[in-house]
């Protein structure tokens, strides 16, 4: 069955991992973020980029297509501008092994000329693609990675701009950062499918993973049906008891620019913070189980790339002050976080890992 995750504005490469053969390789909200700081230290990079063919990287074709249909199939088009190729070859240095490798499984990799990005399996025939919108190149740069976060977050709260991640300006927030992660998350709604639903078109088999582990301490219930699309910013299935929902949140947001009179700032930090439910590896794992599993795995692949992130603070006005949290500086504190990112490390990670939080893998399994 499809599988499609709309992460917004992360526009990226178009290339069809068809052969791995030696190669030199290139490189979801209209970005009104102001560009990346210039990181203070030189970029670290990941020991090699996969010998897969992502210099073969184009538009989408056609430029309208519709990645809704489970059925259709995405073809190479015209080529993608210099400033993508460079962040895209970036983006890829960056990568820890393992995920590079799982890039260069896909059936195809794209750039959308506009709209969201996303992520699908083809209901038919299996075939996996993703594509990265352009609209993440906004003036032709990309948004910091905190900027970019930013972005995400006050989309999914309707506008409001209370919140919000503070700029770091050290190479763990720049524009590499920032395309890997769309990687990820794009990514991570293909393996959700790949990890849930099989054969294809039939019901999530949600013990499928980490022997049933990854969701029992978060959900008290699920969908039974998978989607064959999944909207950004939908709401599905609800949370343990004694933790926030999201549609509390949703429903105390203020208008933009007004007043947090219904508390939607109070109720926000419950998902952020070490005395509230501490599952979650951000405010988007929280809207669904596939967020869930596809927000843990973006975090594991940043904690994991080569500038090994830790720390991301959140600032949130509660009651005329500003509390501030850091869910990857904190990770080690929230053990049903990182109890969700060693069932990622069980899987990818060559050998045994002793604190997923800071997990290395070494290189792919």
């Amino acid at each position: 069955m499809i599988r499609s995750a709309l992460l917004l504005c992360a526009g990226i490469i178009a290339a069809a991992c068809v052969a791995c053969v030696a190669a030199t390789p290139p490189a979801p909200m209209a970005a009104s973020a102001p560009p990346p700081p210039p990181p203070t230290a030189p970029m670290p990079m990941a020991a090699a980029v996969p010998a897969c063919a992502f210099n073969n990287v184009t538009m989408v074709s056609p430029p309208n297509f519709d990645p809704t249909n489970a059925n259709t199939t995405p073809n190479p088009g015209a080529p993608i501008p210099q400033y993508v190729q460079s962040d895209l070859t970036a983006a890829l240095a960056l990568a820890p092994p393992f995920f590079q490798k799982q890039l260069c499984g896909l059936d195809g990799i794209f750039i959308a000329a506009s709209g969201d990005s996303w992520g699908f399996r083809n209901i038919k025939d299996g075939k996996r693609y993703l594509a990265l919108s352009l609209n993440l190149w906004s003036s032709q740069k990309v948004p910091a990675f905190s900027a970019y976060e930013n972005i995400v977050v006050h989309r999914l709260l309707k506008g409001w701009r209370g919140p919000n991640h503070p700029l770091k300006g050290d190479s763990s927030d720049g524009a590499a950062v920032t395309v890997l992660a769309a990687l990820a998350h794009e990514f991570g709604h293909i393996l959700f499918y790949d990890t849930f639903v099989n054969p294809r078109g039939t019901a999530p088999k949600y013990g499928a993973f980490c022997g049933g582990n990854f969701f029992s301490q978060s959900w008290q219930s699920m969908p039974d049906v998978a989607n064959v699309w999944r909207t950004y910013g939908d709401v599905v299935g609800t949370h343990k008891a004694g933790d926030v929902q999201i549609q509390e949140i949703l429903n105390a947001v203020p208008p933009p620019g007004g007043p947090d009179i219904h508390g939607a700032g109070g109720l926000l930090n419950r998902i952020y913070s070490l005395q509230g439910s501490g599952h979650w590896a951000s405010f988007f794992a929280a809207f669904s189980p596939d967020e869930d599993f596809v927000e843990t795995f973006k975090l594991f692949v940043l904690k994991n790339s080569g500038v090994r992130l830790q720390s991301l603070k959140m600032e949130i006005p509660i009651a005329g002050l500003i509390v501030t949290q850091d869910i990857p500086g904190t990770c080690s504190q929230r053990p049903v976080l990182a109890s969700k990112l060693n069932c990622f490390a069980q899987t990818f990670c060559p050998g045994p890992t002793i604190d997923p939080c800071g997990a290395v893998c070494a290189g792919p399994k």
